[in-house]
């Protein structure tokens, strides 16, 4: 939705508003956007993260998690190859294995993961936009800053979990025990985002 709003106005690209009933809210009628080019791509480019994120989890977790993305992904992988943004999907693909390589080594860093996670996101943001202009630099730049940002909230959301399951995250690889013990302190303290961020 984010990304829709933005790239919608950095294009300048108009839309409609229609009050309709969906899937989740079939009682109520709820506003849902339509005829624009900009939500058809931010639907393609969102088959491909999709696809993505399945053959991660089909990779790092287990139980009903893992069965589900495995019963999910030939669907996945359909709605990949109908979004037709072959480029996109190399590029996501290349970026995910290299954070994938680093997260196998249990590389003890955040900016090295965080950076990837934050060039993908850029790469999203700002694909098919025309290259050097000024709504293509902008959409890249806000990209990157909230790729970041997400990463690093969701490594925050997820360290116990992580650390139970003796999955990769960033701040256990660099804080150990103290990242678990002082949670709050040490991931949500005055600046410690922040200062990772910039």
């Amino acid at each position: 939705v984010f990304l829709f709003f933005l790239r919608s106005a950095l294009t300048r690209t108009p839309f409609e508003l229609h009050k309709r009933r969906c899937f989740l809210h079939p009682l109520s009628r709820r506003a849902v956007a339509e005829g624009s080019p900009e939500l058809e791509y931010c639907a393609r480019a969102t088959a491909i993260m999709v696809a993505g994120k399945l053959k991660d989890d089909r990779k790092d977790e287990r139980g009903a998690k893992r069965i589900c993305a495995s019963l999910l992904s030939p669907f996945s992988a359909h709605a990949k190859k109908r979004a037709a943004l072959p480029l996109l999907a190399e590029h996501a693909e290349k970026l995910l294995g290299e954070l994938s390589a680093l997260e196998q080594e249990n590389t003890a860093s955040f900016d090295a993961p965080a950076d990837l996670s934050a060039r993908l996101t850029a790469q999203l943001f700002a694909f098919g936009l025309p290259e050097g202009s000024a709504e293509e630099r902008i959409a890249r730049d806000v990209g990157y800053h909230t790729g970041k940002l997400v990463y690093a909230a969701d490594a925050a959301d997820d360290l116990a979990e992580d650390v139970k399951k003796k999955r990769y995250n960033p701040y256990f690889s660099l804080f150990g025990t103290a990242a678990l013990g002082e949670r709050e302190k040490a991931i949500y303290g005055p600046g410690f985002i922040r200062d990772r961020l910039c």
